[in-house]
């Protein structure tokens, strides 16, 4: 249930309202840019895929057979996601290339809006605090990054904020989480939040709707006529990412940090040894599954709220991802301003404003800094610890209020 606390005051009344103007005059020019940005680019926006696979053509075979440059429309819409986003983006792809652009712009509008409404009234904050939240997630780079390269960031957190910001985990509620695992590199820490907060029976659920889209798509594919395709098929979208479209280096994680720092591989190459995958994976697979051991079973009384928080910072900071996936942070951006009046909570707040909205003004000044991700790293870190020390100072307000 949603903390028992006032949300954070915006002053009087008329300070509030000039406050929230100002917000809306910035999320509306963040928006129209990145309105422009789609028309201009739209680079991740998977519409050539579904136009092959409409065509009944496997776009990972035909990516992976060195077709895919001649075929695709956008040569940079690798197809390195999982099948069910195909399925799911079949009806843009029956619209021509711009068409397809602006609608998929205007359902990540919806996404974001969205998604900041659910966020900020599950975490408790009122009418103004909704409101407050909404336009914040707009003026943010990472989300004006998702809108001008049609990325799919903005669709996984409406996928969570639908599902798991609830104070009960049904099947519904697990299987609809497991459609973001088409963008996998959030796959490994929800699959550890549903295996510890729901068990097996949750984990396989959330593998139900990727099931089914995998097996439809064979069956358009092939009409059922090898067996073995379907394993292919399975196997395809890996093997696109292992030709070099995964983040690789240089990016604020742990695994990039491990990568670059401990075993000094070459941020340039494109595909990295799976020795070294698999070292740096299973070092966040740990880190990732101690955290939230202790959120989920050493304190099972803690809340879906602090839960969620610690869950989206964990996985940005610690799995492999581009700058973009970090509108995640919606949900400890709730919880800080939620508890704002602790000192935890406005350091997290403090990292979530420079990771947003500052950094890209150092970006800005084309000022060559060395090895500015490991800063970044080490800001994430630091919005994790605040994040999860959080949970000392909620039960405090518990206790107050009970």
């Amino acid at each position: 249930m949603p903390l028992q606390q006032r949300s954070p005051g915006l002053g009087s009344r008329p300070a509030a309202l000039v406050l929230l103007g100002l917000l809306l005059i910035l999320a509306v020019l963040s928006t129209a840019q990145a309105s422009k940005n789609a028309l201009e680019r739209s680079q991740d926006f998977q519409w050539s895929g579904v136009r092959l696979l409409l065509a009944h053509i496997d776009p990972w075979a035909d990516y992976l057979q060195n077709d895919y440059l001649h075929r695709s429309i956008h040569l940079s819409q690798n197809p390195n996601y999982l099948p069910i986003l195909y399925l799911l983006l079949a009806p843009l792809g029956l619209l021509s290339l711009v068409p397809a652009e602006m609608t998929w712009f205007a359902l990540n509008v919806v996404f974001a809006i969205a998604s900041g409404i659910l966020a900020a009234r599950f975490y408790g904050l009122g009418r103004r605090g909704v409101a407050a939240v909404v336009f914040l997630l707009l003026i943010a780079t990472p989300t004006r990054m998702t809108f001008g390269n049609g990325q799919q960031g903005l669709f996984v957190l409406l996928l969570w904020s639908a599902s798991l910001l609830a104070p009960r985990l049904t099947d519904a509620r697990s299987a609809v989480a497991g459609i973001s695992y088409f963008k996998f590199n959030f796959a490994p820490p929800l699959f550890l939040y549903l295996l510890l907060r729901g068990g097996i029976r949750a984990v396989l659920l959330s593998a139900v709707p990727s099931a089914i889209a995998t097996s439809l798509i064979w069956l358009w594919l092939t009409r059922g006529r090898d067996p073995s395709e379907l394993l292919r098929l399975v196997a395809e979208p890996f093997a696109v990412s292992r030709t070099g479209y995964f983040p690789n280096g240089g990016d604020p994680n742990l695994m990039d940090v491990i990568q670059a720092k401990v075993l000094h591989i070459n941020l340039q190459n494109p595909v990295v040894p799976l020795g070294v995958t698999a070292i740096t994976l299973g070092a966040a697979l740990l880190v990732c599954f101690t955290l939230l051991y202790s959120a989920v079973r050493r304190h099972p009384q803690s809340s879906g709220q602090w839960q969620m928080a610690l869950l989206a910072t964990a996985s940005v900071g610690l799995f492999k991802h581009h700058f973009y996936d970090t509108v995640v942070l919606l949900f400890p951006l709730c919880h800080a301003l939620r508890l704002w009046r602790s000192r935890h909570a406005q350091v997290a707040l403090a990292a979530i404003a420079y990771l947003w909205y500052l950094q890209r003004a150092i970006d800005a000044t084309h000022i060559a800094l060395p090895n500015l991700f490991v800063f970044q790293f080490a800001v994430l870190m630091l919005l994790l610890t605040m994040t999860y020390q959080l949970r000392i100072f909620e039960e405090r307000t518990y206790a107050s209020v009970g």
